[in-house]
């Protein structure tokens, strides 16, 4: 930062109190240092896509009773991890009412959730 701030000529952090804060350039370069940042992982994960390397996280929600014969969901997580041992898995609980929203906010990249009166009788497993 020091090193940046050099170049620029301008301070962009304010270091004179118990905390460090951004100083007014800095809240203004602020949007274009996090467009940079962004930019340089979506190189990163391009390329990693072209070598075949992935790595991250994906968070999975399932509704108790998801993993059940019809649903090997420990064999499709293995699979999984052995293909991409880079990217970590996180399993979640919660109800199939619940799990879209979580969803629509980003909480949960897969759901996978009961729904009533489907092709397998009363109820059925459905991803998102």
């Amino acid at each position: 930062m020091r090193q940046l701030e050099k170049e620029l000529g301008q301070p962009l952090l304010d270091r004179s109190g118990r905390t460090v804060t951004p100083t007014e350039v800095g809240e203004a370069v602020l949007p274009y240092a996090r467009a940079a940042l962004a930019a340089a992982e979506g190189v990163r994960r391009t390329v990693e896509e072209y070598t075949g390397l992935l790595r991250g996280r994906v968070t999975i929600g399932l509704v108790s009773g998801a993993a059940d014969e019809e649903l090997d969901m420990a064999g499709l997580l293995a699979d999984f991890h052995d293909a991409h041992p880079g990217v970590d898995i996180a399993l979640t609980e919660d109800t199939s009412e619940r799990m879209p929203a979580a969803l629509a906010r980003g909480e949960l990249d897969i759901a996978v959730i009961g729904l009533t009166g489907g092709p397998r009788g009363p109820a059925s497993l459905t991803t998102w």
